[in-house]
């Protein structure tokens, strides 16, 4: 199973990924689009140390290992950035309920 998409979109254009080869860097937008997280949060992270990046001339590359395995890390330690569903109860109707 690939965890790549064939196609996303990388700030407006799209990228073709052979079926079944992973890319050994990717740009900082084709991060973006592949984890579905801003540009600001992908630079967020390389700033952390959670993704590995170099310069090739002007661009900012990310080494497409370590934004594999920060999803895994994510994906096994369940933190999926979401709320929990629902809105929390307000005090005041739980002591109303209550009475």
């Amino acid at each position: 199973m690939s965890v790549l998409p064939k196609r996303f979109r990388a700030k407006s254009r799209f990228v073709d990924l052979p079926a079944g080869l992973a890319p050994p860097d990717l740009t900082v937008d084709e991060v973006a689009a592949y984890r579905r997280e801003s540009r600001w949060t992908v630079h967020k992270k390389i700033r952390e140390g959670r993704y590995e990046s170099y310069l090739d001339g002007r661009i900012r590359k990310v080494i497409f290992a370590s934004v594999k395995l920060d999803r895994e890390r994510t994906m096994g330690a369940g933190l999926t950035g979401k709320r929990p569903p629902g809105r929390p109860r307000n005090p005041r109707d739980e002591a109303v309920a209550a009475e």
